[in-house]
């Protein structure tokens, strides 16, 4: 399973919940390789300098580097908010076929870049989203990003904050606020066990 981890304060609070479903994975005998996008998290880089052009390059160069490691056919990503979306772009783009899960997706950018806008934290300015310096071409990046996601047996969404449609759709009753800037760490023991679940499928 290849776990991206999404960018600005999604990461901090998805940590835990990510860290545990990948010791849970591999504790069952599933391949996990857990990244960080370029710039975010333990990842090197500049926000000053990425667009999310280069975090599908991050998510295509982690799914090759997961296929060479583990040698197997079947494929399962898990990503959260954001970084679901560009997981699916990084697909599309390989034109890979992979089972996917994702947790509360942002499939829009324009949708994604309005919440960081409207997220409080630290200094407030044109070149700063949730407290964080950013260049001019991250921010039309998000603008012009946009992916229709799929709808079929291979696709998971975990949904705690509000509905999605979809065929395969699993609501899970945790608090969730992503919009909040305090940085409060989501300890999703549900999460865990729908998506361990979910790999451990024939």
């Amino acid at each position: 399973m290849l776990i991206v981890a999404p960018p600005f304060g999604d990461n901090l609070r998805s940590h835990w919940t990510l860290n545990k479903t990948a010791s849970k994975l591999a504790e069952a005998g599933i391949d996990v390789l857990r990244v960080d996008l370029s710039a975010c998290g333990n990842a090197p880089g500049d926000l000053g300098e990425v667009t999310c052009k280069t975090w599908i390059a991050d998510c295509q160069e982690a799914l090759q580097e997961l296929s060479d490691l583990s040698g197997s056919t079947r494929v399962i990503t898990f990503g959260v908010r954001f970084s679901a979306a560009l997981m699916l772009a990084a697909l599309d783009g390989a034109g890979s076929r992979a089972e996917t899960i994702a947790w509360d997706p942002v499939w829009d950018g324009k949708q994604y870049l309005e919440e960081l806008r409207a997220i409080k934290f630290g200094p407030q300015s044109e070149g700063v989203l949730a407290g964080h310096a950013v260049s001019a071409d991250l921010i039309s990046s998000f603008a012009d990003f946009a992916i229709e996601p799929g709808d079929d047996e291979n696709t998971l969404v975990i949904a705690t904050t509000e509905s999605f449609p979809g065929t395969n759709v699993s609501q899970v009753n945790l608090d969730c606020e992503w919009a909040l800037a305090d940085l409060k760490m989501i300890y999703g023991h549900d999460i865990v066990s729908t998506t361990v679940e979910w790999c451990g499928r024939p």
